[in-house]
């Protein structure tokens, strides 16, 4: 493992976004304002693209976006986090318009990086703990494997 880690920047990045610091798990009873969750992901990504930068790779290959529920609804998905300077804006407005139609919730954030050959990886630091919490965080991370192709 650590031959492989040696030879591989990308895999050495992943490794301490993924088993870094844990993820501050919300154990509170009321939903994470949309604010605390959006910084916790510009942080993240802000972290990620500079150990990209460290290790020689393209910051751009590496990004992230918030796993999200509607209670009432059920719904859920990945919103990702813009990359055009300006957008964060929207990006925000969106998460409090579903807000305001129902109990929102964030799961984790789900970070995609691209590799060199066209391949990359997917994986997910949890925000919320609980069983379903984790199923619907699995679906996610399944549904973008698929529409990427990358492996997760």
């Amino acid at each position: 493992m650590k031959a492989k880690l040696a030879n591989d920047p990308a895999a050495r990045v992943r490794r301490v976004l993924a088993s870094g610091a844990p993820a501050r798990i919300v154990t509170r009873p009321e939903p994470m304002p949309v604010m605390e969750a959006v910084g916790r992901l510009v942080e993240a990504v802000d972290k990620g693209r500079q150990l990209m930068a460290d290790e020689g790779l393209n910051r751009d290959d590496i990004t992230a976006g918030l796993v999200h529920t509607t209670i009432e609804t059920g719904e859920f998905g990945c919103k990702w986090l813009p990359v055009a300077p300006g957008q964060i804006g929207e990006y925000v407005t969106d998460f409090e318009r579903m807000a305001a139609r129902g109990t929102l919730q964030f799961l984790g954030i789900l970070w995609q990086q691209k590799r060199g050959d066209g391949g990359g990886s997917l994986w997910v630091k949890p925000l919320m703990g609980g069983d379903a919490a984790k199923l619907q965080l699995q679906a996610v991370m399944n549904v973008a494997a698929a529409q990427t192709g990358f492996k997760n």
